[in-house]
């Protein structure tokens, strides 16, 4: 089932050497049957930015646009993997010495600021005339394989990343591998430099020290910044791995198994310099173990890694670079993402559906008993799903079906599929549905809310979105503003920042006109749903309502908020408002930022707070960072000297836990 390939692929993605793992011995086992089918903007102009944080005040963060900087890469990569007995947990001794794999790379590394606004910095970046070699134990030198990778790293691509210099995603052109985009990937991650700054993933513990949440190729990890008396130098420290990455997004550590290792990272810095120019060498070592679990290899990383400036130069047309960026030949690869190999994710497809038609699915949903668990009618969902990715026109034969009087249960379960599936003929089926008027609100709403849920919204969905905001219908109207806020999200993390103001603009304007609080509620939660900082005002204006339901949904709001203040709105609420509903709703949002900042006030709750209800949310929280310095005691606690039972035994649960998810 795809499930359990998706759950593959995120072991995948913790280490390239698992995805060469699975290249050479699970694709062959499982590949198709021999009949398959056939498989912006405006942007800035000026030499010199200095980036405007959303309070209005200057940023200390300045990024020199047009500048170009050249330095000399080096890096070395040793992976290792081995098989382990069949429901073992050792290493089998027996793995063959091919299971090692060498990846070496060197040339000049350069990286041009193209773009600098409130939401991040864009550079292009290329691989001047790479030395690649690529092999294992006994194998080295050129290959077909090696001088494809040198070609595809020798080709400019783009990075996006926050103002601080957090690593958020890749722009590469047509044509990457898996194999090539992992790569890049880990590599682009080991040369991260992030600032002290206006970032809420950065935290300033005193002045020559910060914590940083990061992203690179396996996952989301906390380092720890030192700066140098002389501010000359820095050395930066990984601390632990709080997620992995996965097909689906990030995901918990303890879920996939056991993640361990180092990184070790030594700046040279140019203190007067901007931002462009502030590394001026660096040089850094990595060690990874990974145990996937049972039947899976275990496997190492070692790395080292440097870089040292050669020289720098100015180029004339970054706006222009920074537009082709944005357009259609340059496709998102998030950092937080697992990628999929598209053939392997087109076997996957075809072994869920079995050979199945449309017509045999649908038969068979028809059949189903109206008692029936779900079980068997979510995976026919999926089945559905993968034969719409599969084959476009099944997108139109579901339409069809719904259109000409679906029961009501079998309507729900072929929309759950197209929004399952996600691709640009289901959204568009989809949007066809949402529109029509000729069906029922609860089919429509159905239809508009799946529009919702996907990564990647069309142009067509967008717009259809905007319009459907202002149905005549309220559950269609809701449903369709919920949705938009969502779809902006999606937008923003896929570097369509100008699509994602104009929802949010859409939705302010909205807010602001709200006649009811009813509707108030409505568009705080759709501003929630999309997470811009420019909503910050009018959210801090109902955390200030005598409404208790608007000051609950407004802290809520807060949660996916990138601008530093919405800490401490959040922690204030929790500590101050004299509603449980509102504090839980705190705590709620609390439990989306950064555990390293809201440790100290869920602690100070959590042994003050007067209802049971919140400091049983805050006991929630923490059982999903058990790893996390302080969790333990403070659950220990909670567990001993509680007044509630049951805040008491929801502590104790989390404390006999399995030790593997603990330090």
């Amino acid at each position: 089932m795809r499930s359990r390939r998706i759950f593959f692929v995120a072991l995948v993605a913790t280490l390239l050497c698992v995805l060469l793992w699975v290249q050479r011995h699970a694709l062959r086992s499982s590949s198709s049957p021999a009949n398959s089918p056939p498989s912006s903007p405006a942007l800035s102009r000026q030499s010199s930015v200095g980036v405007t944080a959303s309070s209005g005040s200057p940023s200390a963060l300045r990024w020199d646009v047009g500048q170009k900087r050249a330095y000399t890469l080096l890096s070395e990569r040793t992976l290792r993997f081995a098989a382990k007995t069949k429901g073992d947990e050792r290493r089998d001794p027996s793995a063959p010495s091919q299971d090692r794999y060498r990846i070496s790379i060197s040339g000049t590394w350069q990286v041009a600021v193209v773009r600098v606004d409130a939401f991040g910095v864009l550079l292009e970046a290329q691989l001047s005339e790479p030395q690649i070699a690529l092999g294992d134990a006994t194998t080295s030198g050129a290959t077909e394989e090696t001088a494809r990778l040198r070609t595809l790293l020798a080709t400019p691509f783009f990075l996006q990343q926050s103002v601080s210099g957090q690593l958020r995603a890749l722009r590469l052109p047509a044509g990457h591998t898996p194999f090539s985009r992992g790569l890049l990937k880990a590599l682009v991650a080991s040369l991260q430099y992030v600032r002290a700054g206006d970032s809420p993933t950065v935290h300033t513990t005193a002045s020559s020290t910060w914590t940083a949440r990061e992203l690179d190729a396996t996952g989301e990890y906390e380092a720890r910044y030192v700066l140098g008396s002389s501010r000359r130098t820095c050395d930066k420290q990984r601390l632990r791995y709080t997620q992995v990455a996965a097909a689906q997004g990030l995901l918990p550590v303890a879920s996939l198994g056991r993640l361990t290792g180092s990184l070790q990272v030594h700046f040279e810095l140019d203190p007067d310099a901007d931002e462009a120019a502030r590394v001026v060498s660096l040089s850094g070592s990595e060690a990874l173990d990974v145990d996937p679990g049972p039947d899976m290899p275990q496997v190492s990383s070692q790395s080292q890694f440097s870089l040292r400036f050669v020289q720098a130069t100015q180029i004339a047309d970054a706006s222009a670079r920074a537009q082709r960026a944005m357009g259609s030949d340059y496709d998102v690869v998030a950092m937080g993402q697992a990628d999929l190999d598209a053939e392997s994710d087109r076997r996957s497809d075809l072994q869920a559906v079995r050979g199945a038609s449309y017509g045999d699915l649908l038969a068979r949903l028809d059949a189903l008993a109206k008692s029936d668990d779900g079980a068997r009618r979510a995976e026919l969902l999926s089945q559905l799903a993968a034969l719409v990715r599969l084959d476009p026109t099944t997108a139109q034969k579901a339409r069809q079906t719904i259109v000409s009087g679906a029961e009501a249960a079998t309507a729900r379960t072929l929309l759950g599929a197209l929004g399952a599936a996600g691709s640009s003929p289901a959204q568009a089926s989809l949007v066809a549905l949402a529109e029509s008027d000729s069906l029922s609100p609860d089919v429509r709403s159905n239809a508009v809310a799946m529009l919702g849920l996907g990564d990647h919204p069309t142009d067509a969905t967008t717009t259809a979105l905007s319009k459907l905001s202002s149905d005549r219908d309220p559950d269609v109207r809701g449903t369709a503003a919920l949705a938009q806020g969502n779809a902006a999200l999606a937008q923003r993390k896929e570097g369509h920042v100008a699509e994602a103001e104009q929802a949010v603009d859409e939705l302010l304007a909205k807010l602001q006109a709200a006649a009811t609080v009813e509707e108030q509620l409505l568009y705080i939660q759709a501003l929630g749903n999309a997470g811009d900082a420019r909503a910050l005002s009018a959210l801090q204006t109902a955390l200030s309502a005598t409404d208790i339901e608007l000051r609950s949904a407004a802290v809520t709001a807060l949660r996916f908020i990138p601008d530093d203040r919405v800490d401490g709105l959040i922690a204030s609420t929790l500590l101050q408002d004299p509603v449980e509903l509102v504090r839980r709703s705190a705590v709620f949002a609390a439990s989306f930022r950064s555990l390293l900042i809201f440790l100290g006030p869920l602690r100070q709750a959590a042994q003050s707070d007067r209802d049971a209800g919140v400091r049983l949310d805050i006991v929630g929280v923490l059982g999903r960072s058990l790893a996390f310095p302080g969790v333990l005691e403070l659950l220990t606690a909670l567990a001993t000297r509680d007044p509630s039972p049951d805040v008491q035994r929801a502590a104790a649960a989390l404390l006999s836990q399995p030790s593997r998810q603990r330090p």
